[in-house]
């Protein structure tokens, strides 16, 4: 039986179970007789393989997460009922800001690849929307290393309607503290929850590739990097997302905000 359960573990294993290793460990435990020898067995190798897998797989990755800088939507909210969503510029200010993060991310990853002795690899992801590819291009001026930006849609800004009339209306407040902010959805669009899986899947796409890349011997020399740029619901619901994992110890991550 404990070889059983050792050769099911190591199949969970191959598919990045390890957290559910305990539970499943534990309820074999019932089944069978010297039940407090296989127990101790079992606990010992789930601990073994853990650690393993936390060395070989998904170990001190590093993830910056950074909101689009002030927009025009910052200063007026009203600018959102004759310009949509996506097409709202960022300011001056916000370009600069931008820049200045930049040059923070430039010198955190000479720090990190100075401590790590590795080459920096950077993977960089960006909302479809125009404040968010603007911070990231004001960004990317400071930083030595090139790198491509893939744009995904997953990361846009939380829908508050088409044209929405005002969104800071007291009828629009009084509604969403009765409903709770993170349920409350807004006409003909999202809300905090819906923003929520929209997070969950971009971070398990970076996670399996992060994963993807550990298991590549090619990429032994290389220190992972992955930067997203997306918005500030956007930011707070990756984190939310992320920490099943940074509990663990397994990503190192950075954020910038506005």
């Amino acid at each position: 039986m404990a070889s059983l359960v050792a050769n099911i573990a190591k199949d969970l294993l191959k598919d990045g179970v390890a957290q559910s290793l305990g539970a499943f460990a534990l309820s074999q435990v019932k089944k069978v007789a010297d039940s407090k020898m296989l127990k101790a067995k079992i606990l010992k190798f789930v601990a073994a393989q853990s650690e393993e897998f936390k060395k070989k797989y998904v170990m001190a990755k590093n993830i910056i997460l950074i909101s689009s800088q002030e927009s025009e939507l910052d200063i007026d909210q009203k600018i959102l009922q004759k310009v949509p969503n996506q097409k709202v510029d960022i300011t001056e200010a916000g370009a600069e800001r931008s820049a200045q993060i930049g040059i923070q991310i430039q010198n955190y990853l000479d720090e990190l690849s100075k401590k790590s002795k590795k080459q920096i690899k950077i993977s960089a992801y960006s909302s479809p929307y125009q404040r968010a590819k603007q911070t990231l291009k004001q960004m990317k001026k400071k930083i030595k290393q090139d790198f491509y930006v893939e744009v995904d849609l997953n990361l846009r800004d939380q829908d508050l309607g088409n044209l929405p009339k005002d969104i800071k209306s007291e009828e629009v407040e009084a509604e969403k503290q009765l409903i709770t902010p993170f349920f409350y959805r807004y006409e003909n669009g999202e809300s905090e929850a819906d923003v929520y899986l929209r997070a969950s899947t971009f971070t398990n796409t970076i996670i399996r590739q992060i994963e993807n890349c550990d298991r590549n011997k090619q990429y032994e020399q290389e220190e992972k990097v992955v930067i997203v740029v997306a918005h500030p619901v956007v930011i707070q619901q990756l984190q939310t997302s992320l920490k099943r994992f940074d509990s663990q110890n397994l990503l190192n991550i950075k954020t910038f905000s506005q």
